[in-house]
């Protein structure tokens, strides 16, 4: 389950703890509890600019599954805002940043004010769900988009944007870090920072220094790491959850690297045919850098009366307990089950 907790100094004097369980904080007596809540926390004044030395240290923290180093004057502001496709988890800098929303009957409108001030940086923590993070995060890294580059969190591509690749400003004025969340393909967790001057050349490399820092806390359990024997396990109870709620999925044996043949009413993602079809059905899975199962599902048949023969493929991203996720399947106008639809067009 993804969540977040724990803060210590890495580096300085001061041993400083905060507990976190879910988002509900628990600090000890080093930190007011007010300072968690950004209405509440004191107006933040302007200064000269921000200094790189760091001999005040580093504070680890860990927040949404994954660790960073931060300088120990910035502070955590966790905040816990369901924007529907995206969950701002936390603030971490010296604004007094803040996300909300304001519901009528008819709508709900949300944003983030990063409420920046004179020589002040803050970085937005958020999970996100929908658009555009609605890319396997291996095509994002095989296709970056323009303005954006690769990078790899404990092996796995993120992809990052913003200073030094070109300064912000009008075409960036951000810098952000996109980590693929550990157990799905769509999605992740966003860094996003905002700066503002005096002094912004040193914020900016103060936070390309804590993205650089980013990891997978705890360590990621790639399955492409584990034996057959936890394959088949996982396929096997994805398969049986699968095929309790829709028979499209009967046919398919449960020990991977194997086929069956069946007569088959109904595949995944069509209604059910016509009439039953002779199909050969294949499992195979395979083990990936992230916490999921790569399950392909084939369904074939040859040529016989009133069909052409053809093949269809569904995909499933497994997790390791062998609960299924993310399903993709499906033919096209030239490539779809036999007798189908069920009632032919005239």
């Amino acid at each position: 389950m993804r969540g977040w907790s724990g803060s210590r100094v890495v580096a300085g004097r001061r041993a400083l703890r905060v507990g976190v369980l879910g988002l509900t904080v628990a600090f000890t007596s080093v930190i007011d509890v007010a300072a968690a809540d950004p209405s509440s926390a004191p107006p933040v004044e302007a200064s000269a600019g921000p200094s790189l030395d760091q001999s005040a240290g580093l504070v680890h923290d860990v927040v949404g599954g994954l660790g960073f180093d931060r300088p120990a004057a910035w502070a955590l502001r966790p905040s816990d805002v369901d924007m529907r496709y995206i969950r701002v988890l936390a603030f971490v800098g010296t604004a007094p940043s803040s996300a909300g929303c304001t519901t009528t009957p008819d709508t709900m409108t949300c944003g983030t004010d990063f409420a920046l001030q004179p020589g002040t940086v803050s970085v937005a923590i958020e999970w996100v769900h929908g658009p555009p993070a609605r890319r396997h995060p291996f095509d994002r890294a095989a296709d970056p988009e323009p303005g954006t580059r690769v990078v790899f969190v404990d092996g796995m591509p993120a992809i990052r944007s913003g200073w030094p690749d070109h300064a912000p400003g009008a075409d960036a004025p951000e810098m952000q870090l996109m980590v693929p969340f550990r157990d799905s393909i769509i999605g992740g967790t966003r860094f996003r920072a905002r700066v503002q001057g005096p002094g912004a050349d040193v914020l900016w490399q103060q936070v390309s220094a804590m993205l650089d820092s980013v990891h997978y806390e705890p360590a990621l359990r790639p399955t492409e790491a584990m034996d057959a024997a936890a394959a088949a396990a996982a396929a096997a109870r994805a398969l049986d959850q699968l095929a309790d709620g829709d028979r499209a999925y009967a046919c398919f044996p449960r020990e991977p690297g194997t086929s069956r043949k069946a007569r088959v009413r109904k595949v995944p993602s069509y209604s059910r045919l016509r009439r039953a079809a002779p199909m050969t059905c294949t499992t195979t899975i395979e083990g990936m850098p992230l916490e999921l199962w790569h399950m392909t599902l084939t369904q074939t048949w040859t040529d016989g009366p009133g069909r052409k023969a053809g093949a269809l493929t569904t995909t499933v991203w497994v997790g390791l307990d062998g609960e299924p996720g993310w399903t993709m399947s499906g033919g096209s106008r030239t490539n779809r089950p036999p007798y189908w639809p069920r009632r032919p067009r005239p």
